[in-house]
């Protein structure tokens, strides 16, 4: 036999040049579950951000029924809107019913703006965050008037928004890993 046929080829630390395969492949499945992921992620942000508007619509359920006479109310409201609606049931007396107007109005641009922060949550922390402060400051109101049950549905929405928050947190990450990939060695690409 002749020594050429089993002569070593020259091994090469650098990469072959023609080789078009990526150092890490990912596998199909991989990707599906990261998108299922993603999307179980976006669909708690949308959870979370959606008791934004629950709270806003039920608030001015409230305000309509207090203005008109009625002696109901849920407990899903928030606090400042029954706080001025009242006022305003008892200013009427006396003042007529521009302050059932004015109260009205003042509400209709609160919850209003509780509805923008529902809309902005679903890609904004700052909404969530805003959201949240505001609804704690506004659930001190129960504490002040001793309504324990509103209080703790405020207690349950608050949970209920921070876990969006806290899926809206790890969605952006997610992407921002998949925007900014990691190269070996362990700097970005």
């Amino acid at each position: 036999m002749s020594d050429e046929r089993y002569e070593e080829e020259e091994i090469s630390s650098e990469p072959d040049e023609l080789s078009s395969e990526p150092d890490e492949i990912i596998m199909p499945n991989e990707i599906e579950q990261l998108d299922d992921e993603m999307g179980f992620l976006m669909t708690q942000v949308e959870s979370g951000a959606k008791w934004f508007y629950w709270v806003a619509a039920l608030s001015m359920v409230n305000t309509v029924i207090l203005l008109v006479g009625g002696e109901i109310s849920f407990i899903f409201g928030l606090g400042i809107t029954q706080l001025v609606d009242g006022v305003a049931i008892v200013l009427a007396e006396d003042l007529g019913t521009a302050v059932t107007i004015a109260a009205f109005v003042f509400n209709l641009l609160t919850t209003g703006f509780v509805a923008f922060l529902g809309f902005k949550a679903r890609n904004h922390r700052w909404a969530f965050n805003v959201g949240m402060v505001l609804y704690i400051l506004d659930a001190l109101l129960f504490v002040l008037f001793q309504d324990w049950l509103s209080l703790a549905f405020h207690g349950y929405v608050l949970v209920s928004l921070f876990k969006g928050l806290k899926a809206l947190n790890k969605y952006n990450a997610m992407v921002w890993a998949q925007e900014n990939p990691v190269e070996e060695g362990g700097q970005q690409a």
